[in-house]
């Protein structure tokens, strides 16, 4: 839910984003209501444990392919070496 937000936030503003937010927020309200049916088909073709592994390594492989680095990077945040290393040798 967190990078959902996080990601909507870096990527979109105004109306565009709270649009998004409320796609997430119906998702969130949905999907409670559909897993039971589409858990009962999915635990007769294995246990539990195979069904959580495959819907984790399916996941993984979705943000693997389809993410981005959504924040875009602020050179004013980024400290220079020199200032990291006093810091490591203190």
């Amino acid at each position: 839910m967190t990078i959902a937000f996080a990601t909507i936030r870096d990527q979109f503003e105004g109306q565009a984003a709270r649009t998004r937010l409320s796609y997430v927020a119906i998702v969130t309200m949905v999907v409670p209501m559909i897993a039971p049916s589409a858990g009962a088909p999915l635990l007769s073709l294995g246990g539990w444990r195979s069904v959580l592994a495959g819907v984790g390594l399916l996941l993984l492989l979705i943000i693997l392919i389809g993410f981005a680095e959504t924040a875009r990077p602020d050179p004013a945040n980024h400290p220079a070496p020199s200032v990291i290393a006093t810091i490591f040798t203190c």
